[in-house]
């Protein structure tokens, strides 16, 4: 990629200033998609946030893309955002449906920085090397939840309208599993037939990598600052205010 050109009707939306040559800043970066099929019934949705800032800066919907489309695109954007050390953005996207073919075509492009799913109830879970957010009745129930928790203290902010109100499509269904009340009609600003709250479920799953990205860097400092230094207690102050915040 090389830079972002402003074009009217163009279907990214921006939360952060590009610089004069279309380039946007150097920070660690997540993404999320919810991919959708490109029959023009749901949009594939992407969300970028900023790890350090806890801040959604980038979506984008299309509900006509098909998913061998949407990979250039989608990798094309990870290069473009990218952290000070030249690393483009970690990325995540749901399966299985059209996330399947996205995530083959994704790899087959060659970009390798990207979410590998594991035992996630697991005290110890371990990584495999099979790529994608599975989205199943527990881990949805995880991902939302988390994500209206960070909504609510702050740790994630959102300022796309459209995809906020998308999250009150959700709800506790007759089993007590999280559900979409699947609400259909010419609401969606995307173009799409039906709003499935795809934008919503893109940013979920883009904290889910901010919240991954962020508890590594604290687990780092931990690791390395060692127990009774002055760095340590720093980490175990700023830790606690954190979870002061978090619990406000």
């Amino acid at each position: 990629p090389h830079r972002l050109v402003p074009r009217m009707g163009g279907r990214i939306k921006l939360w952060i200033m590009p610089d004069a040559e279309g380039k946007v800043p150097f920070a660690r970066y997540v993404v999320g998609v919810d991919p959708a099929s490109g029959s023009g019934a749901t949009a594939s949705c992407i969300s970028i946030g900023n790890v350090d800032l806890g801040k959604k800066v980038m979506e984008y919907a299309d509900p006509n893309i098909e998913p061998p489309d949407l990979a250039p695109l989608l990798v094309a954007l990870c290069w473009l955002f990218r952290d000070p050390d030249g690393q483009g953005a970690y990325l995540a996207w749901e399966i299985p449906g059209p996330g399947q073919t996205l995530g083959d075509n994704v790899v087959r492009l060659g970009y390798r920085n990207f979410y590998c799913r594991g035992n996630e109830f697991s005290l110890n879970p371990k990584s495999t090397d099979q790529p994608g957010w599975p989205n199943t009745v527990k881990t949805l129930a995880s991902l939302l939840q988390d994500y209206r928790s960070d909504l609510k203290s702050g740790a994630i902010e959102v300022l796309s309208e459209a995809s906020l109100w998308e999250c009150l499509s959700f709800r506790y269904g007759g089993d007590g599993y999280i559900e979409h009340a699947n609400v259909a009609g010419g609401g969606d600003p995307s173009g799409a037939r039906v709003n499935h709250a795809d934008q919503a479920m893109a940013d979920a799953i883009m904290n889910k990598m901010r919240r991954k990205l962020g508890q590594s860097a604290q687990q780092q400092a931990e690791e390395t600052a060692p127990a009774g230094s002055m760095q340590w207690r720093r980490d175990m102050r700023e830790a606690k205010q954190r979870d002061e915040l978090a619990w406000a």
